[in-house]
């Protein structure tokens, strides 16, 4: 799991609590999470067995993005939940600090 201070971000004055030198690292996660959720439709088979769970019942939160401030720019890993409870995750890239 990514260790760091957690922001969640539900409206975009929850985007004020990001300190200035560091919005730009954010916004641009932010921005790859929004490409992700509107270029999938449902999530690949492949990660749905690994999960052990069905297509239909993984779907991303729409309502809030977590930022986590890493030090590392981009996106390490998302979490996958079913009814909040978090089911697995799953890495994009190894990070080095």
């Amino acid at each position: 799991m990514t260790t760091g201070i957690e922001y969640e971000i539900r409206t975009l004055a929850d985007f004020e609590k990001i300190p200035p030198n560091k919005l730009q690292s954010c916004l641009d996660d932010f921005r790859f999470w929004l490409l992700l959720i509107k270029t999938t439709e449902s999530m690949p088979e492949v990660v749905c067995d690994a999960l052990g769970v069905a297509d239909s019942q993984i779907e991303f939160d729409r309502e809030s993005f977590v930022w986590i401030d890493d030090g590392i720019a981009g996106l390490g890993d998302i979490a996958f939940t079913v009814d909040g409870a978090e089911i697995g995750r799953v890495k994009f890239c190894e990070h080095q600090a």
